[in-house]
């Protein structure tokens, strides 16, 4: 089953704007959002995480697992017309709204 089949569904249906939201050294986390000020409906996790070559902001993704490599798997994003690429053990997918808390005014 491909994990990235519903994010990339979504990224066509207009949750447009991903970014990168943490990274730990290990663990990167990546949300998207039709609007990313308020709420994010998409979260992806990446464990054992060896190399990150993407912007930390970019728009209407496609994501690919591209395979093995020596430091686990090759997950690809294009976006933009460019590729990018992070090389980790593993990635989780979480489809669900996440509603950013208001400021305290």
């Amino acid at each position: 089953m491909d994990a990235f089949k519903s994010v990339n569904e979504l990224a066509v249906a207009g949750v447009s704007e991903f970014a990168l939201r943490s990274f730990d050294g290990s663990t990167l986390t990546i949300v998207g959002s039709f609007d990313l000020c308020y709420y994010h409906d998409i979260e992806l996790v990446f464990t054992g995480v060896a190399h990150i070559n993407c912007p930390t902001c970019f728009r209407d993704p496609i994501f690919r697992d591209a395979g093995p490599c020596d430091d686990g798997r090759r997950f690809s994003i294009e976006s933009d017309g460019e590729h990018f690429q992070i090389l980790a053990a593993d990635v989780g997918v979480t489809v669900a709204k996440v509603i950013y808390a208001e400021k305290a005014k």
